[in-house]
């Protein structure tokens, strides 16, 4: 609940915070390059329970980590700044890249909504297509990825 209060501003302006111009873009840059050790760290370990079809889990920090990057407004608010946006590429791609199927299902979902923001749109193609050459026994996870590119996810 608590990473739901973050993450997501139904519940108040925590993660807008960020973005208030009093804090320096240093320190904002600082959060955004510890969010794959949250990942890594925390709840990809905590949610490596073999796959499930996408979305589809009920528990409450299954749905903040599938739901982190379509809800959380931060990203949105910055969209337009290059650090934001570079920042935010190194994000996914640090997730696609580690051995929890729930932390690449946040980052294919996040980019889904957010990879045309992102302004790469060729790296970004080159990156996906990557990621679904590596990914082995898990249709459903390459389909979504390739829906990801497109930004058709819901």
């Amino acid at each position: 609940m608590g990473l739901n209060h973050v993450m997501s501003n139904n519940a108040g302006d925590i993660p807008q915070m960020v973005n208030d111009p009093s804090v320096p873009l240093a320190d904002a840059m600082r959060m955004m390059r510890a969010l794959p050790t949250l990942w890594r760290d925390c709840l990809g370990p905590r949610l490596d329970t073999g796959p499930t079809p996408i979305g589809s889990r009920s528990d409450r920090l299954y749905f903040v980590s599938y739901m982190w990057f379509d809800v959380w407004p931060t990203f949105w608010n910055a969209k337009d700044i290059p650090e934001w946006r570079d920042a935010m590429w190194q994000v996914f791609c640090e997730m696609l890249a580690m051995p929890f199927r729930a932390a690449q299902e946040s980052a294919l979902h996040g980019i889904g909504h957010e990879g045309v923001r992102l302004g790469r749109p060729k790296e970004l193609q080159a990156h996906m297509d990557a990621f679904i050459r590596q990914v082995k026994h898990d249709d459903e996870l390459k389909n979504y990825a390739q829906a990801a590119a497109r930004g058709m996810v819901q």
